[in-house]
């Protein structure tokens, strides 16, 4: 999202940008500042942040459940472990919680997280969704020291390393 902040919009016929939920503020304000279209994607079409954005002009093309039957999505298992201290939560101005909060609260049950994780789910391929990338790393590294191999695939993975983490994956 921030790369548009960089760059000159005045020759872009339409801008489209992903999880349009949580723009921060200096793209919000960079979107209001420019004639051209903006067509945004969020798989979180409800959040409070998204209407202060785009105000009414939100369309919900399918839920989760839709995409899961169609084969688009694969069905979630959700296994739930150690409660986080919701206490410690905080929201931003878009009144969704911060990414930090979520990242300090759930990192004191990691060591419960990758226990819950031996009982159910044990040498099973696995995808965990962090709130951003250094919860993705703590997580990672707390996975492999226990032993379990584990990685962290992001926006700032090289190509290179992408292509050997996916192939890894699959390998497995």
């Amino acid at each position: 999202n921030m790369t548009l902040v960089k760059r000159d919009l005045v020759d872009y016929a339409l801008i489209m940008v992903d999880e349009v939920h949580i723009i921060p503020k200096k793209l919000h304000d960079l979107l209001y500042s420019t004639e051209t279209r903006v067509l945004g994607f969020s798989a979180t079409p409800f959040s409070k942040g998204l209407y202060k954005i785009f105000g009414n002009n939100v369309l919900n093309l399918s839920t989760s459940q839709e995409l899961t039957k169609l084969g688009i999505l694969v069905p979630l298992r959700i296994v739930s472990g150690t409660k986080i201290d919701s206490g410690k939560l905080s929201k931003d101005s878009y009144g969704e919680y911060s990414a930090e909060s979520i990242e300090n609260a759930t990192t004191e049950i990691l060591g419960d997280t990758i226990q819950l994780w031996k009982d159910r789910a044990d040498n099973r391929q696995t995808l965990i969704f962090a709130s951003r990338i250094s919860h993705a790393q703590a997580v990672s590294d707390e996975f492999n020291a226990h032993g379990i191999n584990s990685a962290v695939y992001c926006a700032d993975t090289l190509p290179a390393d992408r292509e050997t983490m996916i192939a890894a994956f699959k390998a497995c």
